[in-house]
């Protein structure tokens, strides 16, 4: 499919633009100086729209029992004036862009190369390779730089602090070689994981039945686009080994957890910040660019969901080399061989597999892959129906045993009103925390959930 869309036929218009504008020094330079600019100009909004977003009430994004609380609609205003702002200038300082269909063909392209690439273990050609796709997709740098930030706040520092507080424990030894075997066997195990969400059931509900081309073509596709991060991050670190100790022994303590939920109690919890790149990743040109990797087969399945969430594989590039750096530089497992990572990566596929008709709640992120332009959050649907970019337009909305309920006061605020439900009134997990350990619970009276 892609091979067609790349050769397909072009309107002569388009391929004598390319030939006179594009491929000639003065006007490559031009366009490297305004994709450059441009992506700056991405990044300094992300900035300023994070600094926005701080000045909500917490309780939009760590809200997990009932509570009520009041919100200014100025920070809203604010924001939505800055999205504007910055999809105008996108819109006018880019060059002249290629269909999106030969965007999307040359990044497989690439991707492909580097993963070969990555199998000989040289680490020169390895980035060499890996720069090109900001050749291909310049916009893909801001992008892969705000989800990179993003993870390495609210999931790789965890992570970080474990292996620093580890290497001053004298661990036994139970080393496992990261080899071709390995490789192979958890990239099946993954597979097999999606195939068991897919089409027997979920944490949640029964899966919804595609026709059985739809369902290959996510099979074929959600693996390119989730799974081969895992080959290029497993590859060039063949031969080395980690200690299965130190993967036990992370699992006990839950350190990472205990900085997770820290974090997620902070102006940089995740679903602020992913809330955030998010939309600035569906701006017109710049969506082309990376998070439409993610979108290119309509409605999800449990294939289609990454490690971190939601992502299309150009946007995972600085995150990549996290996971490197671990393995390489630090020699401990990378976070996707962590106890609490695995689980999150169920959750990543719970959220992408789409339930049949006798699911009773909002399928809230598995609706964003049907109204690609709504549902930007990920767990909570506050920040949706403030910004306005709910699927519909409600005042309510219930979501795995909560109801949420936003109330205009006058033109100055609005009212939250979270409701759970269940013995004590329950509590609403939205899966964006991980299980703190028994230590933290008894230290700090914290609840079980990170969330």
């Amino acid at each position: 499919a892609w091979a067609r869309e790349l050769f397909s036929l072009a309107p002569r218009s388009v391929l004598q633009e390319a030939r006179s504008s594009l491929f000639t020094w003065p006007a490559m330079l031009a366009a490297m100086s305004a994709y450059a600019k441009v992506n700056v100009e991405l990044l300094k909004s992300f900035f300023l729209c994070a600094r926005l977003l701080q000045r909500l009430p917490r309780a939009m994004w760590t809200a997990s029992s009932s509570c009520c609380f009041e919100v200014p609609t100025s920070i809203r205003e604010a924001y939505n004036v800055e999205l504007s702002r910055i999809r105008a200038v996108v819109t006018a300082k880019s060059p002249p862009q290629r269909p999106a269909q030969w965007t999307l063909a040359l990044l497989a392209v690439q991707r492909f190369a580097w993963i070969v690439v990555a199998a000989t273990q040289h680490m020169g050609l390895f980035v060499a390779v890996g720069l090109l796709q900001f050749v291909v997709a310049p916009y893909s740098f801001a992008v892969a730089f705000m989800t990179g930030l993003m993870y390495l706040l609210t999931m790789c520092l965890g992570h970080l602090l474990t292996a620093l507080v580890f290497a001053l424990l004298p661990l036994p030894e139970v080393s496992v070689t990261l080899d071709n075997g390995f490789i192979a066997c958890f990239l099946l195990v993954d597979f097999l994981t999606c195939c068991y969400f897919s089409f027997v059931s979920t944490m949640a509900g029964k899966p919804k039945g595609f026709p059985l081309v739809k369902t290959l073509w996510h099979m074929i596709y959600g693996t390119f686009n989730c799974k081969t991060y895992f080959l290029l991050a497993f590859l060039p670190c063949r031969g080395a080994s980690f200690n299965l100790a130190w993967l036990a022994l992370d699992a006990v303590l839950g350190l990472g957890a205990v900085v997770n939920s820290m974090v997620q109690r902070s102006p940089v919890a995740w679903e602020a910040l992913f809330y955030n790149a998010h939309r600035l990743g569906h701006l017109p040109v710049v969506y082309e660019h990376a998070h439409k990797t993610h979108h290119y087969l309509h409605d999800t399945m449990a294939f289609d969901g990454h490690l971190f969430s939601g992502s299309g594989f150009p946007e995972e590039w600085f995150l990549l080399f996290y996971d490197l750096f671990a393995m390489r530089v630090l020699g401990v497992p990378p976070p996707a061989l962590t106890w609490r990572m695995l689980k999150y990566q169920l959750g990543n596929k719970e959220v992408h597999q789409r339930k049949d008709e006798s699911f009773a709640w909002e399928q809230y992120h598995e609706d964003h892959h049907s109204v690609h332009r709504a549902n930007f959050g990920f767990a909570r649907p506050m920040l949706d129906m403030y910004f306005g970019t709910y699927k519909r337009e409600t005042s309510t909305v219930e979501l795995a045993g909560a109801t949420f309920t936003q109330e205009k006061l006058d033109d100055n605020h609005v009212r939250f009103v979270v409701s759970t439900r269940g013995e004590g009134g329950g509590s609403f997990d939205a899966g964006s925390g991980q299980d703190l350990p028994w230590w933290w619970m008894r230290l700090a009276g914290a609840k079980p959930h990170g969330s």
